[in-house]
């Protein structure tokens, strides 16, 4: 298991595309069952991996940018817009959260970093007709953006703003 897990590490240390639990299991002949195991004991060892509908992948990145929490709020019709508004400005979009009154935070990882997958997101929640966290708590949430630069964040805080899609 150790050896597998620093191969699994090794893998998404040389590669900028996430790979997905299938993948990872293919690779070591295991179940992708043990793949997410080995992702849990990873993550406790302090492993910055996260976790997208596309794959696994290592978090190195992010403490080279600049970050910046927005809180939005709009219609699951407007999701798109808003997503390639964030990468159009040079954002990416780490995760999605809300703060629900009953379970506290509630968060999944995105990892969106351009139209095309903003796009793609969009599709996979219509083509599984998945209801987006933010439905839990009537269109609130938040999410996590990082970029190269202050200026990029202040013009996507500017924008969103100016759409109405920020909630201050």
């Amino acid at each position: 298991g150790g050896k597998r897990r620093e191969g699994i590490l090794s893998l998404l240390e040389d590669t900028n595309m996430p790979l997905s639990g299938t993948e990872l299991a293919r690779h070591f002949n295991v179940s992708r069952q043990v793949i997410v195991q080995d992702m849990a004991l990873l993550r406790a060892q302090r492993m910055q991996i996260l976790s997208t509908y596309k794959g696994y992948f290592l978090d190195a990145a992010v403490k080279e940018q600049y970050v910046r929490i927005f809180r939005v709020h709009h219609d699951t019709e407007h999701t798109l817009d808003k997503l390639q508004l964030i990468v159009d400005y040079g954002g990416k979009v780490l995760d999605v959260f809300v703060e629900h009154p009953l379970y506290g935070q509630i968060r999944a990882d995105l990892m969106i970093a351009n139209r095309m997958e903003a796009k793609q997101f969009v599709e996979q929640m219509e083509a599984h007709e998945a209801h987006p966290l933010k439905l839990l708590t009537d269109d609130c949430h938040y999410h996590t953006v990082v970029a190269g630069s202050e200026e990029q964040l202040d013009l996507i805080e500017q924008e969103l703003k100016m759409r109405g899609y920020l909630q201050e």
